[in-house]
């Protein structure tokens, strides 16, 4: 090879390995940027008073709520308020969850466990979540007339949707986020379309509107759910998920009362940091009591299969394939041996 072209290729090996360093280094800043942004939402949701006006836009429908949120020295205040629809009203205090559902003249009240909060998939576990998908910062926009750093959070394999989030510059609170499927078109999207940060929220905003005189309650005798029952699981821990998708491994085990129901059913809750499936194990007192197949609403997928004689359901903001595959791989824990 004449001398010239060896120098002329040495450069252009050099030229491309340096591009490639910088493209290496520049995709790590940005992934420590969206780190950062993150983290940041994370304590911002849990850390501010807050109160707006939401829209929730799923399977062509449109959801409209105001959220109050107030933290105070006993910790977070939540409440959800629908504005259009079925009236509805959640409130969330640090011990218990009470859902009003005045069409069907019932609440619910539900012991409040550690586990996610707005805008649904918070908190995040950064440690485990960039195994499984990669985080990108995409520029900046207009929310609720507030400027928003855009963060990508894309999901690696089909096993789970991505997400964007729109996060507030000045306070790091979401303004609006997207949850992604396989193509990374939105399934579902959340935004404030009004938002009032760091204002002073009175006690009195965070009770029910809703006079729920003469409803029907559902609740343990502690608050929880979890009472006595008139029905039992007689198998219940004998059950075990013997596969799982990559990431996913069970975080929580336990039995829980249904809503709205007297019934307690063996429930695991399986998560790769970000995205979660609750996985549910009863037996119906007939077989129309039964479901198979695959439902869908908007981000979330169920999955529903009958076991030995028992009702296996898998339900999460998943694909369809992850709770499928969960669903199909209950089983009981003497048929798991080898």
């Amino acid at each position: 090879m004449p001398p010239m072209r060896a120098a002329e290729d040495s450069v252009r090996w050099q030229t491309a390995a340096l591009a490639a360093l910088l493209a290496l280094a520049a995709g790590t800043a940005a992934a420590e940027g969206a780190r950062e942004w993150l983290l940041g939402m994370g304590a911002a949701v849990q850390a501010l008073n807050y109160s707006g006006v939401l829209v929730y836009q799923h399977d062509g429908r449109l959801e409209v709520m105001r959220l109050l949120h107030r933290v105070d020295e006993e910790g977070e205040h939540e409440r959800i308020l629908s504005l259009n629809g079925p009236p509805r009203e959640v409130i969330r205090d640090p011990r218990k969850v009470t859902c009003i559902l005045p069409d069907a003249r019932a609440v619910v009240v539900e012991k409040r466990r550690p586990g996610r909060s707005f805008p649904g998939v918070l908190p995040l576990d950064l440690a485990r979540i960039e195994r499984h998908y990669a985080l990108e910062l995409e520029g900046s926009d207009r929310i609720a007339g507030r400027r928003a750093r855009v963060v990508l959070v894309r999901a690696r394999d089909g096993y789970r949707y991505g997400y964007r989030f729109w996060v507030d510059e000045a306070t790091r609170l979401p303004l609006k986020f997207e949850v992604l499927d396989e193509q990374g078109r939105p399934v579902e999207q959340m935004m404030f379309t009004q938002v009032d940060i760091g204002i002073d929220i009175p006690a009195a905003a965070l009770r029910p509107a809703q006079d729920a005189a003469g409803f029907t309650w559902y609740a343990g005798k502690d608050g929880s759910g979890e009472g006595s029952s008139s029905s039992s699981l007689p198998e219940a821990g004998q059950w075990v998920v013997t596969r799982m998708p990559p990431g996913f491994e069970v975080r929580r085990h336990d039995l829980r009362r249904l809503p709205m129901s007297t019934f307690l059913v063996e429930h695991f809750m399986l998560s790769d940091g970000l995205a979660s499936v609750s996985v549910y194990v009863d037996r119906p007192d007939s077989e129309e009591g039964f479901m198979e197949g695959l439902t869908r609403m908007g981000a979330m997928s169920a999955y529903g299969a009958v076991i030995q004689g028992y009702q296996v359901t898998a339900v999460g903001e998943v694909p369809p394939a992850t709770v499928e595959l969960v669903a199909r791989h209950v089983r009981r824990v003497q048929e798991a041996r080898p």
